[in-house]
């Protein structure tokens, strides 16, 4: 005969989550502490601080390519507009 556990999976909000990474940060990045003072699994807590950062590190690549790479470009032109190249074309 073979039981199974059913396991009820807790579903938390993206809210809860934030602040629970703000106090793994402000406990020095330390998960084990933090999972002890909430009462929720270290592995549960490193997979959230972990997705943030991993997140984070996302946005940054984003803005170097979106707006620092730009800038750049802008610099070697003498930033210049649209219009300006235009009336140096015509």
């Amino acid at each position: 005969m073979e039981f199974t556990k059913s396991k009820k999976q807790k579903i938390y909000t993206a809210e809860f989550k934030a602040e629970v990474v703000k106090a793994i940060n402000s406990n020095n990045g330390n998960v084990s502490e933090t999972a002890r003072q909430i009462g929720i699994s270290m592995q549960t807590l490193s997979n959230w601080y972990n997705k943030t950062r991993e997140e984070a590190k996302a946005n940054i690549t984003k803005y170097i390519v979106l707006f620092y790479n730009q800038q750049i470009v802008q610099k070697g032109l003498g930033f210049k507009t649209a219009e300006d190249f235009y009336k140096l074309a015509a």
